[in-house]
């Protein structure tokens, strides 16, 4: 479009310096063409008056015809030219049309000026075209609330659930909800990484109103709800070697918090102690009860140990082995002892349930819970007459 709009200008100008070269042409000539017409108008209209002897001297009938007197001059004959008579109206004429003609090279490349500044103004545009503030602005003509504060939003990044950050932002921009151009103007601070390019993609014409961007974002990260983890995947979530307690905790905090429906505080306790490994998972087993942040910390502090040297690492994944080892047998036993009563048929269509093996004997984890206050005994009574059949 620009480079027609710039090939229409050329092809206008080009015609204008044609026309006007054209005309000065022509002036030019008419001008040349009336000067030579005044010039040479009178000189076929006859010949100049010449000198007549005959009338009007008295003396010469006095004299013979071919005697002289010498007190009388021979009269020269001049042979007059034909005089020119220009009004004082051709004159104005002339010189206005000189005037014009000389105006007329001035107008032309004043002309030509304008229409360089013109070109060199369009190519400008051209080059940076692109970079106007209202042009790249979401929302023309805002006006901020008097002594208004930005508030922090959590940051999007493309991989958690759109409604869910919709739902924060709008929470933290309560008081600001009927304030459409606000919202969209601030909404790019709650942005980061991919969804901040994707928010600067956006346009005026696509979104006229909060509720056109919230439909936008829900629609652009709408393949990410369906990616929601679940609480398998947290049971599949491991911590590195290379990373610090603290920083596999938080990562598997922020993982947990999207699970729906949410998890219980004593859930997610459980959830994260049983994807530890030996020997976090060795000192925390009656750490059940206790808060997210207790378990975090009782981490750190064997995270401490171990580099201390205070716990040996390949000694507790030699006894969390064995015991493993010891637990393969009796479960081997007791499915082997259920399936004979089911063939004898003492214990018809009943099976014994098969729980995960813990790496430790359940004395010491009956221990661990009691010390804990947990658990606690319960005294039966003895039977009291009649007994049951």
């Amino acid at each position: 479009m620009q480079d027609q709009l710039q090939l229409q200008v050329q092809e206008r100008f080009d015609k204008m310096q044609r026309d006007m070269s054209e005309k000065i042409q022509e002036s030019q000539n008419n001008m040349m063409t009336k000067l030579t017409q005044l010039l040479t108008g009178g000189g076929d209209k006859g010949k100049g008056p010449m000198v007549d002897i005959e009338e009007g001297n008295e003396d010469e009938s006095l004299y013979s015809p071919s005697f002289t007197p010498p007190h009388v001059r021979t009269q020269a004959k001049y042979s007059h030219k034909s005089t020119v008579t220009i009004r004082p109206q051709q004159v104005q004429a002339v010189a206005k049309k000189e005037r014009i003609n000389e105006e007329l090279p001035k107008q032309l490349e004043e002309r030509c000026k304008w229409l360089e500044g013109k070109f060199n103004a369009m190519e400008v545009t051209k080059s940076y075209r692109g970079i106007d503030a209202k042009e790249l602005s979401l929302v023309l003509d805002l006006v901020l609330p008097h002594k208004f504060k930005m508030p922090e939003f959590e940051k999007y990044n493309g991989t958690s659930c759109p409604k869910a950050h919709i739902t924060m932002f709008c929470r933290r921009m309560a008081g600001y909800v009927n304030n459409d151009q606000l919202l969209i103007h601030y909404f790019q601070d709650s942005l980061t990484g991919a969804a901040s390019k994707w928010y600067n993609q956006l346009s005026r014409s696509v979104i006229g109103s909060w509720r056109d961007l919230a439909q936008v974002f829900i629609k652009q990260y709408n393949n990410v709800t369906d990616m929601v983890p679940d609480r398998i995947t947290l049971q599949n979530m491991e911590k590195k070697p290379n990373e610090s307690f603290r920083q596999y905790a938080q990562m598997w905090r922020e993982v947990a918090v999207q699970v729906q429906p949410l998890l219980l505080e004593r859930e997610t306790t459980i959830l994260f102690i049983n994807t530890l490994k030996a020997p976090f998972i060795t000192h925390m087993l009656g750490s059940v009860t206790k808060s997210f942040s207790d378990i975090v910390m009782n981490g750190e502090m064997i995270e401490n140990a171990i580099r201390n040297g205070k716990i040996d690492v390949e000694e507790s994944n030699k006894r969390s082995a064995s015991r493993r080892r010891e637990n393969e047998p009796r479960k081997v036993a007791a499915n082997q002892q259920g399936s004979s009563r089911q063939e004898v048929g003492t214990r018809q269509n009943t099976e014994r349930p098969q729980f995960t093996p813990i790496p430790v004997s359940y004395m010491e984890l009956y221990q661990s819970l009691f010390d804990a206050h947990v658990v606690s005994p319960f005294h039966v009574k003895p039977l009291q007459p009649p007994y049951p059949e």
